[in-house]
């Protein structure tokens, strides 16, 4: 169905704002928290038996009913999990943020980076970057935008020489799982503003931390992977897993 959606040059929502153009409904919608809130904006819903015909008998004319802000070209490509993407750094610049949304009534999701090298590993402490070291030099820094959004601004030409890789990563406090939180989308902008390419990630059950997204080198280019990779343990144990000194950070 997201694939669907992405011909049409839309964009799926993670949070419902007024803005939303088409509520496509899957089995069970209607136990789904936001449809109390689709149906006070009245925004259209149909089936997902009904989008498919409308699709299958001529996706242009659905991308015709959609209003013009839900295909903005703005809105960016669509990666699928997995996907992978060469970033236009000679055209666009080399500051790049990457944001992580999710539903703004499920709580706080911690966003974390890790600057690790061809080993997999941090060189040091200093280069794990979360809410209590919220940078890691020039290069990775944290910004928290509200209870439903944070990001990851990356200055690539600040990157150092042995870092080759860097992992953005989502973390739940207590005993959440990204099962409870649903989808979260993430979104890579251009230095000028401008969404590049975003990814929906909501195969989330038992996780407690999730790797989100990848920026690493290959052949001398910068790339951008969408991983949605999910894991039972907490942020302790991540972080262990590149390297981090957990008593030390």
């Amino acid at each position: 169905m997201r694939e669907r959606i992405g011909f049409l040059g839309a964009v799926p929502a993670v949070n419902v704002t007024a803005s939303l153009a088409l509520a496509v409904c899957l089995n069970g919608a209607g136990l789904d928290r936001r449809m109390p809130r689709i149906r006070m904006l009245g925004v259209p819903v149909v089936s997902a038996d009904e989008f498919t015909r409308q699709f299958d008998a001529g996706p242009s004319g659905l991308a015709d009913d959609l209003p013009s802000s839900a295909t903005s070209r703005r809105a960016g490509l669509l990666l699928p999990r997995g996907g992978v993407v060469d970033l236009p750094v000679a055209g666009a610049g080399d500051r790049w943020s990457v944001s992580a949304t999710w539903s703004w009534d499920v709580g706080e999701v911690d966003l974390v980076a890790f600057l690790v090298g061809e080993d997999e590993q941090v060189a040091g402490d200093e280069d794990f970057v979360f809410y209590n070291q919220p940078s890691a030099g020039e290069a990775v820094r944290l910004m928290v935008e509200g209870p439903a959004e944070q990001t990851v601004v990356i200055d690539l030409t600040a990157v150092p020489g042995d870092v080759s890789r860097i992992v953005v990563a989502a973390a739940l406090d207590g005993a959440r799982t990204f099962g409870d939180v649903g989808p979260i989308e993430i979104a890579a902008a251009a230095p000028d503003g401008d969404t590049v390419l975003r990814a929906t990630l909501d195969a989330g059950t038992t996780e407690r931390t999730m790797v989100l997204a990848e920026i690493y080198q290959r052949n001398r280019r910068w790339r951008f992977r969408a991983v949605g990779q999910g894991y039972d343990h907490g942020l302790a144990r991540l972080a262990e897993s590149y390297g981090v000194d957990v008593q030390d950070s």
